[in-house]
């Protein structure tokens, strides 16, 4: 089965339930998954850099599929550590979910070896150091990463 192909207008609006309005310039595809598309996004008010995954309805076809993907952002959206995605907002339309999540510009531990070959003892150190305080950091909270793999390593603004 193929992958829908989600197609965003080059401005997002969401709406809260408090009235707020927050506006989102869409820019291109910076990565794609099982579940998702990811966009680079800037909020207008603040010229704030973002990542917007949409998830298309299409994919969560079952209601027992909607509602773990709900709890999964639910999770993420409470997690607090330097070593784990941030997350600022979800929401969604008749088509898609969306969640607003911290930008990563540096990509995943998968390109920056790609793009190296080759790690160095201290830079392998300093990437095994970051992600296993996360991953205690997630235990230590009863949560369970089910997809640990290189590309899922994403590597923010700070280089961490």
């Amino acid at each position: 089965m193929s992958r829908p192909k989600v197609e965003l207008p080059p401005t997002i609006t969401r709406k809260h339930p408090d009235g707020r309005v927050d506006n989102y310039n869409v820019h291109k595809i910076i990565g794609q998954g099982g579940f998702g598309t990811v966009f680079h996004i800037t909020k207008l008010e603040t010229n704030e850099e973002f990542a917007l995954k949409v998830t298309p309805f299409e994919i969560l076809k079952k209601p027992k599929l909607i509602k773990k993907h709900r709890m999964e952002i639910e999770i993420q959206r409470k997690l607090n550590h330097p070593n784990i995605l941030k997350s600022y907002d979800n929401f969604e339309d008749s088509t898609y979910m969306y969640i607003v999540l911290e930008l990563c510009p540096h990509r995943s531990v998968k390109h920056l070896l790609r793009e190296k070959k080759l790690f160095t003892e201290i830079e392998t150190a300093s990437i095994i150091r970051e992600i296993v305080n996360g991953l205690i950091y997630l235990h230590d909270n009863r949560i369970i990463h089910r997809d640990l793999k290189l590309e899922n390593f994403l590597i923010g603004k700070d280089g961490h």
